[in-house]
């Protein structure tokens, strides 16, 4: 039973650790909402403009999105596989970029208001967690999955910002 036990750890993902990484992003992404501010004014002003959706579906898909990514990252760095440390380390780097170029896009979007500067951050985060999820399918499936869904929703806050840049 105990050599059972072992061999699901080696393979499966850490679930403590996907927890705290849900817990960490989560917690970070609604302090993030507090001090910002949640996008009203922004959502206002640029309905009509460019396709939106709802503020509360946003919110909604910002949080989960943030929530699978503190899974992936959490997942990531808790495994135990010792083989592949250059790809679990390496993604991890590019990850926390994204992470960070995230949290300034949306400072700068729904905060300032800079939306050429909004529109290089959320192209630097998607590269970042894209290379991430190249580099987090060797370590597990399950994180690359999580982070190519925070590639698909960069890939909209790419969009969105594009079309407020230029459609203003």
């Amino acid at each position: 039973m105990n050599k059972l036990k072992k061999r699901y750890t080696e393979r499966g993902i850490n679930r403590e650790g996907a927890l705290v990484g849900l817990i960490l992003l989560a917690a970070v992404q609604v302090i993030l909402w507090c001090v910002i501010g949640i996008p009203l004014g922004i959502f206002h002003f640029l309905r009509g403009v460019v396709p939106l959706m709802p503020r509360w579906l946003y919110m909604l898909l910002d949080l989960v999105v943030h929530a699978l990514l503190g899974v992936a990252i959490g997942a990531v760095l808790c495994n135990r596989r010792y083989a592949y440390k250059i790809q679990k380390y390496r993604g991890a780097f590019y990850f926390l970029l994204a992470i960070l170029f995230g949290y300034l896009y949306y400072v700068f979007f729904f905060g300032i208001s800079f939306f050429l500067v909004s529109f290089v951050l959320a192209v630097m985060e998607l590269m970042g967690l894209f290379v991430a999820a190249l580099n987090f399918m060797h370590v597990t499936k399950l994180s690359a999955l999580f982070s190519f869904v925070g590639c698909l929703w960069a890939l909209y806050r790419v969009f969105l910002t594009f079309f407020v840049f230029f459609g203003l």
